[in-house]
């Protein structure tokens, strides 16, 4: 695993859009029922997987873990 910080990773499914999950973007998600607003915070790498946190002002959560494959794309932050 790298020590280098996520900045983006792309999910490419053959004959549809790729999936892009960027730091800072917000997305719109359902939650209790309602489009709310959260950010992506951070992207992690684990052994198995890319973990993606959202969050607001109150609190941050995991949100969704991407299986690393072929298919996913990485780019890192440029320090």
């Amino acid at each position: 695993m790298s020590t280098k910080r996520i900045r983006q990773i792309t999910e490419t499914i053959f004959g549809r859009e790729p999936f892009v999950y960027t730091v800072g973007q917000e997305r719109f998600l359902p939650i209790n029922g309602q489009k709310q607003s959260r950010t992506i915070i951070e992207i992690i790498e684990t052994e198995t997987c890319y973990k993606i946190y959202i969050g607001n002002k109150e609190k941050v959560q995991e949100w969704n873990d991407i299986a690393k494959s072929d298919r996913i794309n990485v780019q890192y932050f440029i320090d």
